[in-house]
């Protein structure tokens, strides 16, 4: 499952995606841009954060064949 989430704090936008995974040594997630805490697991699902906005986002972009 896929979403947009946008960090509270600075507003960078991230695709959301949850993956279904054991919560083995979890650690700290923050937003690569202000460094605010995210949530790093939602019950039995893991959470990963694709930076979709801001510089290095738009760089990405640029230099995908």
């Amino acid at each position: 499952m896929e979403k947009d989430f946008k960090c509270s704090t600075c507003k960078t936008v991230y695709r959301l995606v949850l993956i279904e995974a054991p919560a083995a040594d979890d650690k700290p997630i923050e937003c690569v841009s202000c460094g605010a805490p995210l949530v790093g697991r939602v019950g039995k699902y893991a959470l990963k954060y694709i930076r979709v906005t801001g510089r290095r986002a738009r760089a990405a972009v640029k230099e995908a064949p």
